[in-house]
């Protein structure tokens, strides 16, 4: 994972941070220790780890929010980031039985169209526009919250 979120292709639509392998060894131990978060590793059908999803639960609120990233560029555009995204909410409004799942963080930078592009193909809705809200390569960019309604996902399904 340490080198999925070193390359700029990928850490660039995350925190705009690289990371090292201790940095993200200490990151999953801090979320292993908080049961409100889940760590998913996305595989392939063969079991091949390919990415990487992160789910924060918040139970006062009845409601999460997932972040993601197919680390590995060989699967880019393949279905898995749309696959593992489906696979969250229906384990979020179905198991769960959350009210909303947004995207974490601030969303997705303005940017990532196939991220944009995915979120809505699932029935995500733009809640607004936080601008200049991430400095990226020394540039200022906007991001888009999204989110979406135990009711709208039964309508999606």
């Amino acid at each position: 994972m340490a080198r999925w979120y070193s390359d700029p292709d990928i850490f660039k639509f995350i925190s705009g941070k690289k990371t090292t392998l201790a940095r993200q060894k200490k990151q999953i131990g801090l979320s292993l220790k908080e049961k409100d978060v889940n760590n998913f590793i996305i595989e392939t059908k063969e079991g091949l780890p390919i990415g990487h999803l992160l789910f924060f639960i918040d139970k006062q609120n009845d409601s999460g929010s997932f972040g993601m990233a197919i680390g590995d560029k060989n699967y880019w555009g393949e279905g898995y980031a749309r696959d593992a995204a489906k696979t969250i909410l229906e384990y979020g409004f179905g198991k769960l039985h959350l009210h909303q799942i947004h995207l974490a963080g601030n969303g997705t930078c303005e940017g990532n169209l196939n991220a944009i592009k995915t979120a809505e193909s699932l029935g995500f809705v733009r809640e607004g526009l936080h601008r200049d809200r991430v400095k990226l390569d020394g540039k200022y960019h906007n991001m888009i919250p999204m989110s979406m309604l135990a009711k709208e996902w039964g309508k999606k399904k």
